[in-house]
């Protein structure tokens, strides 16, 4: 995960990012079982915060805007539209950018953030 590691010492001034995100990189070179196929990737991020609000998050709408609107989608029919608004939310940089970029995987972040 993003946050497991942070930069080692000799990458704290570089921008490199290939020290984090170390699993969804995996993932995204390696599949768990050979022909392994899947539509999307959806990353559940920080959501067990009680009254938690998930935007839409930036990346997100930039890589897979259709799942976005799929899922934003089956809250509002589910009754749960409170916790989900068709609101554009920040960037996160995190997995599902890897998984996004890496096998070109439409991925999204649901994640709560404190204001």
């Amino acid at each position: 995960d993003l946050e497991d590691q942070g930069p080692p010492q000799d990458k704290q001034q570089r921008t490199e990012t290939s020290w984090w995100g170390l699993g969804s990189q995996y993932w995204s070179h390696n599949p768990h079982q050979q022909g392994y196929f899947a539509n999307y990737v959806v990353l559940l991020d920080m959501v067990g915060t009680r009254d938690a609000v998930f935007t839409m998050e930036g990346f997100s709408m930039y890589y897979a805007p259709d799942v976005v609107k799929k899922v934003w989608q089956a809250a509002r029919h589910a009754g749960y539209s409170s916790f989900f608004p068709y609101e554009q939310g920040t960037w996160i940089d995190d997995d599902h950018k890897n998984i996004n970029e890496i096998i070109k995987l439409p991925a999204i972040d649901i994640i709560h953030l404190d204001p």
